[in-house]
């Protein structure tokens, strides 16, 4: 995304949708925009598309598997 333009805007279908939003915009702060944006689709696999009952699942056990799953950033505090 180039420098001062706006990230694309959604309308929300669904709380995954506000789920989703939210979770980026945690992984974007203090990180480069770009890198974020290209690990977001492996990111969102990780995260079961961001379907609230499969997050609302996710355990210790879960969140340790995604600080050594590559297909998101592994930053634990963001996890």
């Amino acid at each position: 995304m180039p420098l001062g333009e706006a990230p694309i805007q959604i309308v929300p279908k669904n709380l995954g949708d506000y789920l989703e939003i939210q979770t980026k915009t945690v992984f974007q702060s203090g990180m480069s925009w770009k890198v974020v944006e290209v690990k977001w689709p492996t990111i969102r696999e990780a995260f079961h598309s961001f379907q609230i009952g499969a997050v609302a699942v996710m355990d210790g056990v879960a969140v340790d598997a995604l600080a050594d799953d590559r297909r998101v950033i592994r930053n634990r505090r963001k996890l």
